[in-house]
């Protein structure tokens, strides 16, 4: 059954940047939003330079996916989706070896423009900040909420293990923002599923967009009765 219901859209979240040019960092599928938290083995001799001049300036590194079927020219210059996500470095342990161990933190999504040329040694883009819409009424909210509530229930009473069951109470109580960019990151979605929700611009569409995603992969979520929790 769709999840997708009708909703008025809320306020746009104010954007961390202008727009300018961005350190692009890209990997293949391993997504980035607002709120969540990757961490990064870098070993590379570009993105070493890459994240040494992030940390001597602002500390920003801009995170990007790989297209699908280009995975393996990482070491070139692969085409990447245009949807992606500045981090903020809130860690940085420089190993014996002179790799870096890094956890970045979601801060802002972006749409990549122009490729720029020369000038330095890893990857930049041109940018524009990602308007991102947020709900402004509590009931729209609250229903969102309740039904990745009720999925966090599903996934509790499927774990096995303690340290999954533990990671699943250990996210029930964030607002709703960040609750919803973790399960998106945290669900093992193909690509170009990831992607889909990254291209999302308002935060109930792409909640309600994770649902229907996830209840393709868990069969028996999408039975569950959920519809009285719509408003």
């Amino acid at each position: 059954m769709p999840f997708f219901r009708s909703w008025r859209y809320g306020t746009f979240m104010n954007t961390l940047i202008s727009p300018g040019s961005v350190r692009v960092f890209p990997l293949s599928k391993l997504l980035l939003l607002p709120q969540t938290y990757q961490h990064l083995n870098v070993f590379e001799s570009r993105y070493l330079k890459l994240v040494k001049d992030s940390l001597e300036s602002d500390q920003k590194i801009c995170m990007a996916v790989i297209e699908a079927g280009h995975e393996v020219e990482y070491l070139g210059n692969p085409p990447l989706y245009k949807d992606a996500c500045i981090g903020h470095i809130e860690k940085c342990v420089t190993n014996q070896d002179g790799t870096y161990y890094v956890t970045l933190k979601g801060i802002q999504e972006v749409c990549l423009q122009e490729e720029i040329s020369g000038g330095s040694f890893y990857r930049s883009f041109t940018c524009q900040p990602k308007k991102f819409r947020l709900p402004h009424r509590e009931p729209t909210s609250n229903a969102l909420r309740a039904q990745l509530l009720s999925f966090l229930d599903f996934l509790y009473e499927r774990a096995g293990e303690n340290e999954a069951r533990r990671w699943v109470n250990s996210i029930r109580d964030y607002e709703l923002m960040r609750l919803v960019h973790q399960l998106c990151v945290a669900m093992p979605l193909r690509l170009d599923l990831q992607m889909q929700l990254a291209a999302s611009e308002d935060l109930i569409g792409r909640g309600y967009l994770l649902l229907d995603l996830v209840s393709e992969i868990f069969p028996d979520f999408g039975n569950l009765e959920l519809k009285n929790l719509i408003h």
